[in-house]
């Protein structure tokens, strides 16, 4: 994986990295800024919360980025709401 430097040519803080994958997904480090779901295949990965564009159940709960692509989770709508809000409730309880 390859760690992205920001914008003036400087390593983001580690909260901040980013790193590739050959989906092209955009990871961050575990734990820090990322919810985890699950995919139907039952593999576990990481997603970057600010990405989320849509999340629908069509049955099946299907994630829909910014960058317009689509990841098929086993979680609930409800369920990855509930993660975001986790999420953003811990960033600004920092």
């Amino acid at each position: 994986m390859e760690c992205v430097i920001g914008d003036l040519g400087r390593r983001l803080q580690p909260k901040f990295a980013r790193y590739y994958t050959a989906e092209g997904l955009i990871y961050y480090i575990e734990g820090m800024g990322m919810i985890e779901v699950t995919k139907l295949n039952g593999v576990k990965i990481l997603v970057n919360p600010h990405l989320l564009e849509i999340v629908e159940e069509t049955p099946d709960t299907v994630i829909t980025l910014t960058t317009g692509k689509k990841i098929i989770v086993k979680e609930s709508r409800q369920e990855i709401k509930n993660l975001v809000k986790s999420y953003r409730k811990d960033i600004f309880a920092e």
